[in-house]
């Protein structure tokens, strides 16, 4: 069909890469030393998107572009109530603190800190509240699962490629990916990064 009608055909990784030239999604505006409990060596730098105005976060300790090793690195969207008061029932605390630990141990990595809106957890639990009265409301957040649906936004294809951009802007090429998930990552090649490895996050020192 293409060769009849001569249309060339281009792949998704063409249409990134195309994009990648014309288009800057994040630009980095600050950066500074920021100690922390996992290490007093990480560097902290925010990320403006472009588009839409918010900002984001990238944890990085070491020199990910000189490392010969692949890089620890995790991608996080922003959870407030279970990254702030690390709830039990919840995996996104201790996961993102998990990681941090871990490329602490490390020595190098990234941690991508994505901001997200609370409308979406907010309206989450507005919707329980409004089916049943609040006792009956609060007895349907205690399973695990449903917690985690209010607490850990769904990340969207936008975000994946802002991630991908500020991991590639700290220098990342070669990746070991910090994740629970065995979801296959497609099309990173076109920001420059190749998935090494996927790692399980292993459990902060307060959650063990």
């Amino acid at each position: 069909f293409s060769a009849t009608h001569d249309i060339p055909i281009v792949s998704i990784a063409d249409l990134i890469r195309y994009r990648l030239e014309k288009d800057r999604l994040v630009s980095c505006v600050v950066e500074t030393a920021y100690p922390c409990e996992a290490s007093p060596d990480f560097r902290l730098r925010v990320y403006r998107d472009n588009l839409r105005g918010m900002e984001h976060l990238a944890l990085v300790l070491g020199d990910p572009s000189a490392s010969e090793e692949p890089v620890l690195v995790r991608v996080q969207h922003q959870a407030t109530v279970g990254d702030v008061f690390r709830g039990t029932e919840v995996s996104c605390g201790w996961q993102l603190h998990g990681a941090m630990e871990a490329i602490a141990e490390a020595g190098c990595g990234v941690l991508v800190y994505l901001q997200k809106g609370e409308e979406s957890r907010l309206d989450a639990v507005r919707k329980h509240v409004l089916k049943s009265d609040e006792r009956a409301a609060l007895d349907t957040l205690v399973p695990e699962t449903k917690i985690d649906l209010i607490n850990q936004p769904k990340p969207e294809f936008r975000d994946f490629g802002l991630g991908a951009q500020i991991i590639a802007d700290c220098g990342v090429t070669r990746m070991c990916v910090l994740s629970e998930s065995k979801r296959q990552l497609v099309g990173l090649d076109a920001y420059g990064l190749e998935v090494i490895d996927r790692i399980d996050i292993p459990r902060p020192r307060y959650a063990r």
